[in-house]
């Protein structure tokens, strides 16, 4: 993934159609992105999202799975990036205190997931705003917008 493949929305669930079978309720995944939303600077667990959901946690992360196409960690650590690029993009605020408002442990935390997703640093990407480089943010994490977007309006996903 490069950085002009990330956008600034988070998860991407933009692929209407039938639910699969065994897949979480939209109702249900509306809650469960409600709650990543809201608690997204502090450490998240399955057994929260699962009660969030009204699920067991195995249910959960099944049904979650057969929702999304991504684990539940996945689509927490997807949110949490596209929280950072947000972030990096509009304030001035250092890397290490974006960081911890996306709930990562660390500056390091971040910027190693940061560097795996785009093959970009941080810090790198942030300069690229100032010398164009980097995507306008509407591109930046866009992907994953629509699939919250979705989650929060109830549609059914196909996989």
């Amino acid at each position: 993934m490069s950085p002009s493949d990330i956008t600034t929305e988070g998860p991407d669930l933009s692929r209407p159609g039938p639910a699969r079978a065994g897949a979480l309720s939209a109702a249900a995944l509306r809650r469960v992105c409600l709650f990543i939303d809201t608690n997204l600077d502090r450490p998240l667990q399955l057994r929260e999202l699962a009660a969030a959901a009204r699920l067991s946690p195995f249910h959960f992360a099944r049904a979650f799975k057969a929702a999304t196409c991504r684990t539940p960690r996945r689509f927490v650590l997807e949110a949490r990036l596209a929280q950072a690029a947000r972030l990096l993009r509009v304030t001035e605020r250092s890397v290490a205190e974006v960081a911890f408002a996306c709930g990562f442990s660390s500056q390091s935390r971040l910027t190693t997931a940061f560097r795996l997703a785009t093959g970009s640093t941080p810090a790198r990407f942030r300069r690229g705003r100032e010398t164009g480089e980097v995507p306008s943010p509407k591109k930046v994490f866009e992907p994953l917008a629509g699939e919250r977007r979705n989650a929060m309006e109830g549609r059914a996903f196909a996989t």
